[in-house]
């Protein structure tokens, strides 16, 4: 899926969760979240989970599929 606010310096918090709403995506994995995004993401029921960056997405996806 293409990030509607990849070309964004600032202000992509509130485009980003609405787009993985339209999407019906409910896991979002990310080695960062601000806290608008954080609550954003909760109010559209979509869950925040935290990796340590460079984390290969196989391991981040099993690590919260365990969880």
């Amino acid at each position: 899926m293409n990030n509607p606010a990849a070309s964004l310096e600032y202000g992509a918090g509130p485009i980003v969760p609405k787009k993985l709403a339209e999407e019906k995506v409910d896991v979002a994995i990310a080695g960062e979240f601000g806290p608008g995004a954080l609550a954003l993401l909760k109010a559209k029921n979509i869950r925040a989970f935290k990796v340590k960056a460079g984390t290969n997405v196989c391991r981040a996806v099993d690590n919260v599929i365990r969880e």
